[in-house]
């Protein structure tokens, strides 16, 4: 089986502080990995270096065999990322939303509702900055799922989700691996992260 996220000895730093020490992380298609830490051990930070968004200080990381700082256009279309803040324009309404993030992804509305998946579609005409923010993680989360990712990438995904989605969206990633793409998030939710999780690392700075 190949391998899709695969970090060797990853080290960061922010000047003197040490983010990240010697981490080494593996995820498979269909896997679904939480990452577990205390806040300011580095988990934000290490989903931000497979994003592309950060090179590491040393180590190696490959996403879908690339190297993600510097091959990061080539990844866009095969990683759904989902950050702890929304990147979603708020004057923009839920359907013109997704309907942007189609277009950017050259896909036709026919192929995939992502409103429909994550109980959104009575919101369709709302605008973003009306939501609530279990609304607003949601809209992040179909936004994410646009184009069917070999990878999803996503950053304490259900904080602020009542159970009701929180349960929405863990059946959604359960289907997603069954089909298989990768999943690797981060979370401070330990009991949620061992029911549902293949596994749990730890993020240890």
């Amino acid at each position: 089986m190949t391998t899709t996220v695969a970090c060797r000895d990853v080290s960061f730093s922010y000047g003197p502080y040490d983010a990240l020490q010697g981490v080494d992380l593996e995820v498979r298609p269909g896997e679904l990995v939480a990452l577990a830490g205390a806040n300011g051990a580095g988990k934000t930070t290490l989903l931000e270096i497979l994003l592309g968004l950060r090179r590491p200080a040393s180590g190696t990381v490959r996403v879908l065999g690339r190297e993600p700082f510097r091959e990061r256009r080539r990844l866009a279309h095969a990683v759904g990322a989902v950050f702890q803040e929304s990147g979603c324009a708020p004057d923009l309404t839920v359907a013109e939303t997704v309907r942007m993030w189609q277009r950017l992804q050259r896909q036709h509305s026919r192929d995939h509702d992502p409103l429909a998946e994550l109980n959104l579609r009575h919101r369709s005409h709302v605008r973003v900055r009306q939501l609530s923010g279990g609304e607003r993680r949601r809209l992040d989360l179909a936004v994410a799922l646009i184009g069917k990712p070999r990878l999803l990438v996503l950053d304490e995904p259900t904080t602020g989700l009542d159970p009701e989605s929180r349960e929405l969206v863990w059946d959604l990633l359960r289907h997603r691996r069954h089909e298989g793409t990768a999943v690797l998030l981060s979370t401070h939710l330990l009991d949620e992260a061992s029911a549902h999780a293949d596994r749990v690392e730890e993020v240890v700075r």
